[in-house]
């Protein structure tokens, strides 16, 4: 049995040979580079599937967190490699890489690149998709930064809305955003208040200072940011009260050996801003050469 199915290969093998030896010269050279191109696309494709495909590490490094940086490399058993200044991991790895390292404070939430990260997986996603994760990128990298601020534990970011709101036949609906913050200890204060809700606004498109709200989880209060006219009469009152104060000792320092004297100071501040633009033009120079 064995020795006829030798005898069927050997007789298709010289079968094939002689057709292949009436081919003409220019057809043989065909097969011949048909088949190393062939050889060569399989060892290329075999070569790069052995290996995982290596991203660049989505953070801003300096030179004290990109140490820490490998070395939480090194001790997680993660594959890296330093390529021109760059660290590369491998794709399937990026994303909890960044998170562990964000997680021990090897880097901030500033440092971390989401755009680059969001562009990266959207290759295929569609127009709709790729909004909804870039605004779920950017409420996660403003939690994390209002987290940091000082009194504040954690932060929950939330914008309602997208970028494309108008349009024929549909109705403008203006985005709004609320952030619920949980405080170490006491309460929001109105200035952390306005920080926030500017942080916020500053960062995404279309959203105003007075739609995001800011909601303290310790006493389940909502504050709202104060206006430009709002914040203007603060600055000027503050500015008024300083003014007192300081011209109050002062006159107090002078005419303290009085007895019985009273010191009421009224201060009348300006506190406008004057922005000039001035031109000059010099006379040319001749240059020594």
């Amino acid at each position: 049995m064995e020795a006829r199915r030798m005898q069927s290969i050997r007789s298709m093998l010289h079968e094939s040979w002689g057709h292949i030896r009436e081919l003409s010269a220019n057809t043989k050279l065909f097969i011949g580079s048909v088949v190393v191109i062939l050889a060569m696309v399989l060892f290329v494709v075999s070569l790069y599937s052995s290996r995982s495909t290596m991203v660049p590490l989505p953070v801003s490094l300096n030179t004290e967190s990109r140490a820490a940086a490998i070395n939480y490399l090194a001790t997680s058993g993660v594959q890296y490699e330093e390529d021109r200044g760059a660290i590369m991991v491998p794709v399937v790895d990026r994303d909890r890489v960044v998170s562990g390292m964000n997680e021990q404070s090897i880097i901030s939430p500033d440092q971390i690149d989401f755009d680059s990260m969001v562009k990266d997986e959207s290759l295929f996603l569609t127009k709709g998709q790729y909004r909804t994760r870039t605004r779920v990128a950017t409420q996660n990298v403003l939690g994390r930064m209002i987290g940091q601020m000082a009194n504040v534990r954690s932060a929950t970011v939330v914008i309602s809305g997208d970028d494309e709101t108008v349009g024929i036949g549909r109705a403008f609906i203006p985005r709004t955003a609320s952030v619920t913050v949980l405080t170490a200890s006491d309460g929001l204060t109105q200035p952390a208040v306005d920080s926030i809700a500017r942080m916020v606004a500053g960062a995404t498109h279309g959203l105003k200072t007075e739609s995001v709200a800011v909601i303290d989880a310790r006493t389940g209060r909502s504050f709202a940011a104060r206006g430009d006219d709002t914040m203007a009469l603060t600055r000027n009152m503050d500015i008024k009260l300083a003014a007192e104060k300081h011209s109050k000792e002062r006159l107090g320092d002078a005419l303290g050996y009085i007895p019985g004297v009273r010191i009421s100071v009224n201060a009348v501040v300006d506190t406008r801003e004057t922005v000039r633009e001035v031109t000059t033009y010099e006379d040319p120079k001749v240059g020594i050469t």
